[in-house]
């Protein structure tokens, strides 16, 4: 591949995302280096029509050649060969070190199943995450860096479930009183619908036909935080996210997120953010509009 400059670039701890233009030969048998570190874990996204006849086989893989897909997941020290029509594309690439790898799913061992599921993810979730990737690193905001952080260890937990490494799936037992993959799934399906507000306990409770108790015990068994954490981080994003993002004014604000009043609403986003809404929008405003806009 000949790689062109980079059209857009933005880094966080442990993440480099980079969209670049790419000529790919016409069928030549070759390694698929794109300017990043093969030594660490990558996602790439085709945000172009992708060239055609594009096959490849990851190094050590059993098998013939396979299709490649628009979104690709690279093992790190695993390279991936193949080939394709030839052409121009334009690809999305999201570099992640080892070291962030690990901390957010641990270290395993490739089988030849999960590389050939990451030749060609389905995932719609990684999908939308990559996009929105490139959303950031195209125009970075405020707190890009954050975001970015956080989207990619939300993909690599989409990325190992996706793969099966889910414990319930793989036959591993669950600890007496924790909550199965399905309820989980449940729980994150219900606090996504922004539509209903933010849930609380006894309604999360009471859609996995559990008791509020069994719920806080069995999510910090899941997932090894607290579900009350959890609702309270849900609340400040959404909070952040309509006051920096958005005109409404701040009484719509707090009633859309539940709050009695705008008092109220704006002594927790102080509490939460360290500073008044009103304070928050402003320096949002006077960040987006300056000389600089990295984030």
């Amino acid at each position: 591949m000949l790689p062109e400059p980079l059209r857009a670039q933005l880094e966080a701890p442990g993440v480099k995302v980079m969209i670049f233009d790419c000529n790919w030969p016409r069928n030549y048998w070759h390694k698929y280096s794109i300017p990043l570190n093969e030594l660490n874990y990558y996602f790439t996204l085709s945000l172009t029509p992708q060239p055609r006849g594009a096959m490849g086989r990851f190094e050590g893989q059993e098998g013939d050649e396979r299709p490649l897909g628009e979104l690709v997941f690279y093992p790190a020290d695993v390279p991936l060969w193949g080939h394709n029509d030839g052409g121009r594309q334009t690809l999305l690439a999201c570099e992640i070190s080892k070291s962030k790898f690990r901390s957010v799913v641990g270290s395993r061992r490739w089988t030849d199943g999960d590389l050939c599921k990451a030749m060609d993810l389905k995932n719609q979730m990684l999908r939308g995450s990559m996009k929105r990737l490139a959303n950031e690193a195209i125009a970075p905001r405020l707190a890009s860096k954050a975001l970015v952080e956080g989207l990619v260890n939300v993909m690599l937990v989409d990325l190992v479930r996706s793969l099966g490494q889910d414990p319930a799936i793989d036959g591993h037992s669950i600890e007496k009183g924790g909550l199965t993959p399905r309820q989980l799934r449940q729980i994150e399906s219900r606090i996504a619908a922004e539509e209903l507000g933010l849930p609380t306990v006894a309604e999360l409770a009471a859609l996995l036909g559990i008791s509020c108790r069994h719920l806080l015990r069995g999510y910090r068994q899941a997932t090894g935080s607290t579900m009350l954490g959890c609702l309270q981080e849900v609340q400040r994003r959404r909070a952040i996210n309509l006051v920096a993002g958005t005109d409404m004014p701040m009484k719509l604000i707090a009633d859309r997120l539940g709050f009695r009043s705008q008092s109220s609403f704006s002594t927790a986003f102080q509490n939460a953010v360290g500073t008044s809404p009103t304070a928050y929008r402003h320096a949002a405003r006077a960040g987006a509009s300056g000389p600089s806009r990295a984030a």
